[in-house]
């Protein structure tokens, strides 16, 4: 599951990030984020997120591939289609502030 979000989510981050779990690589500039995998988990689910101050992005995987390692896999779709749907979002983001100032 891919869920794009058109909000600032990186204090929720840093709070993640602050309890321990494991930071993205910088995907996008100005960006942070983090994945994980539940340990033991019989699904083999993982979870990775980025965000700036203007989007978040979630990758999902909520059934793995048994022997695979799903936060590898998780990190890897992140890195793939991360830069292109935030930099989409943050475009949004902004066009839609500003036809809010402009009385649009």
């Amino acid at each position: 599951m891919v869920d794009l979000t058109p909000l600032d989510y990186t204090e929720r981050v840093k709070e993640q990030l602050d309890q321990g779990a494991p930071p993205l690589p910088e995907i996008v500039p100005g960006a942070i984020g983090y994945y994980f995998a539940r340990p033991n988990d019989k699904n083999n689910a993982a979870f990775a997120t980025l965000a700036t101050d203007k989007a978040r992005l979630s990758v999902q995987l909520e059934m793995g591939v048994a022997g695979r390692d799903s936060a590898a896999d998780v990190l890897a779709m992140m890195k793939l289609i991360g830069p292109r749907l935030i930099s989409d979002a943050e475009t949004s983001r902004r066009n839609k502030d500003k036809s809010h100032r402009d009385g649009k």
